[in-house]
C-alpha cells in the first residue's frame, strides 16, 4: 500500500487540475487504485471528476464538498474553489464505491449503494473492513442503521456530512463518475494492511444534566419535564437569555450563537471504554416559541443529557489528540512505522470558530502524524465508532483515520 495526497487552488483551471493530477501520479508511482476528493463548495467538483476518472478510468473515486476548503499537510487552503486529491495504491486490496439518490427511506436506499460498493469491490456479501460515508445533512441515524443492517454492527463506519459555504444547500457528493448533492455515497474498504480510526469530541463534560422528558427526532422539547431551552439557558448561566424571556415563558424563538453552540453544545454517553466515558455531542440551532431546541442529531426520550464544556485551546488541540489516539491504537509492533497516511474529518463549526487558528491545528496534526500526508474535510455532521459505543451520528466531533501497510 501506498498513499500521498496533493491540492490546488482552482478546480475550475484545466492546468490546476492537470498539474494535480501529475503530481498525483507520480508520487504514488503508478495509477490510483481510490481517490478520496474534497473540495470547496465552487471548486467545480465535475470537471475535477471528469478529469481525474478519464486518465485512471479503473479507478474508485468518493468525494463530497468541504464546508471551508480544505486541510493537508503542511497546509489549511480556505480559498472558495480549493480543493484536494488522496489517492491510495494497493494492489493487492479491494475497493468499491455505490451511491444512491436520497429520498423518503434512507435507511433502506442506503443498503443499494452498499450493495453497488460491494459489487464494485468484487467482495458481495463479504464483511468490509471498513465503511465510509458521506451523504447530506439531515439523515445519518437512519443511514448508520441502514448500513449495520446489511454489514452488522461491528464493522467501523467514518464519515462526515457534506457542507457548503454558508449552510444554504449547495454542498455536493461525488461517486466515481457522479456528482450530485443529494447522493449517499458509500465505499467498501478491503486493504491489504489495516485501517485504524479515532473519534472524539474534546469537550469537559460539567455537574449539570437532566432526562429528556419530550423529544421528537432533532426537535429536543422538554428536559425534566421543561422547556428545554428554558433548562439550558440556566446550565449555560445565561447564554441565550435574549432568546428565552423571564417568567418561565418563551419570547418569539431565534437563532443561537454559533459561539454559544460551540463552546456549550450537549452530550450524550455513547458508552465506557478502559474507565472513559465517551460521548456524542449535539450542536444547537434554534429555539422555537414554545422552547424547543432543534439540534443537529436525533435524541430520545428517557436519554440523559450533559451540559458539555470547551475552550478555544481544547476546540484548537483536540485534532492532535485524536491522531495520537489513533496511532495508540496501533498496539502490534512496527505498526506505527507502517501508516502510511490519513483522512481527516474535521466539523465545520469547530472551524468556523478557531478559524484565524487553524494553522495551529495543521500544525498539531503534522506533528503527531510525522510529517505523514493527510487529507482533512471540514463537514456539518461527523459518523465514526466509539470504542465502546459502536457508530454514531455527532457534531462538532473529529475522526482520524489512518490506512496502515501490510507486514513486508
Amino acid at each position: 500500500m501506498k498513499l500521498e495526497t496533493t491540492w490546488g487552488r482552482n478546480g475550475a483551471d484545466y492546468r490546476d487540475v492537470t498539474r494535480a493530477l501529475d503530481d498525483l501520479e507520480s508520487a504514488l508511482g503508478a495509477p490510483p487504485d481510490i481517490i478520496f476528493f474534497h473540495g470547496a463548495e465552487r471548486c467545480n467538483p465535475r470537471s475535477v471528476v471528469e478529469l481525474a476518472m478519464a486518465r485512471w478510468p479503473n479507478a474508485r473515486l468518493h468525494g463530497s464538498s468541504s464546508g471551508l476548503g480544505i486541510m493537508t499537510r503542511g497546509q489549511f487552503q480556505p480559498d472558495t474553489s480549493t480543493f484536494g486529491l488522496l489517492g491510495i495504491v494497493d494492489p493487492k486490496g479491494a475497493y468499491g464505491v455505490g451511491s444512491v439518490v436520497m429520498g423518503d427511506a434512507p435507511r433502506e436506499e442506503v443498503k443499494q449503494a452498499l450493495r453497488q460498493a460491494l459489487q464494485q469491490a468484487g467482495r458481495p456479501g463479504e464483511v468490509p473492513s471498513f465503511v465510509m460515508l458521506t451523504a447530506p445533512p439531515g439523515r445519518e441515524e437512519d443511514l448508520l442503521l441502514g448500513i449495520a443492517d446489511v454489514v452488522g454492527p461491528h464493522v467501523p463506519v467514518t464519515g462526515g456530512s457534506s457542507g457548503d459555504d454558508g449552510v444554504m444547500g449547495n454542498w455536493w457528493q461525488a461517486c466515481n463518475r457522479g456528482v450530485g448533492n443529494a447522493l449517499v455515497v458509500v465505499t467498501v474498504l478491503f486493504p491489504s494492511g489495516a485501517v485504524v480510526s479515532s473519534f472524539q469530541a474534546g469537550y469537559e463534560v460539567t455537574n449539570l444534566s437532566g432526562k429528556i422528558t419530550r423529544a421528537t427526532g432533532r426537535h429536543l422539547h422538554e428536559i425534566d419535564g421543561r422547556p428545554a431551552a428554558e433548562v439550558y439557558n440556566e446550565w449555560t448561566g445565561g447564554a441565550i437569555a435574549d432568546i428565552v424571556a423571564g417568567g418561565g415563558k418563551i419570547a418569539g424563538g431565534g437563532k443561537i450563537l454559533q459561539k454559544i453552540s460551540a463552546l456549550h453544545p450537549l452530550g450524550r454517553r455513547a458508552g465506557t471504554s478502559g474507565g472513559v466515558v465517551e460521548h456524542v455531542i449535539s450542536f444547537l440551532d434554534t429555539v422555537l416559541p414554545d422552547g424547543t431546541l432543534t439540534l443537529f442529531t436525533e435524541t430520545r426520550e428517557g436519554e440523559t443529557v450533559w451540559a458539555m464544556r470547551g475552550t478555544d485551546d481544547s476546540l484548537l488541540g483536540r485534532a492532535g489528540r485524536v491522531a495520537r489516539a489513533s496511532l495508540d491504537a496501533l498496539s502490534q509492533e512496527g505498526a506505527r512505522e507502517r501508516v502510511m497516511g490519513a483522512l481527516v474529518v474535521f466539523c465545520c463549526a469547530s472551524a468556523v470558530y478557531v478559524r484565524d487558528r487553524m494553522p495551529e491545528v495543521v500544525a498539531s496534526l503534522d506533528v503527531t502524524l510525522g510529517d505523514r500526508p493527510y487529507l482533512g474535510t471540514f463537514t456539518f455532521g461527523e459518523q465514526g465508532r466509539f470504542l465502546a459505543g459502536g457508530n454514531r451520528h455527532g457534531n462538532m466531533m473529529i475522526s482520524v483515520v489512518l490506512f496502515v501497510s501490510e507486514v513486508a
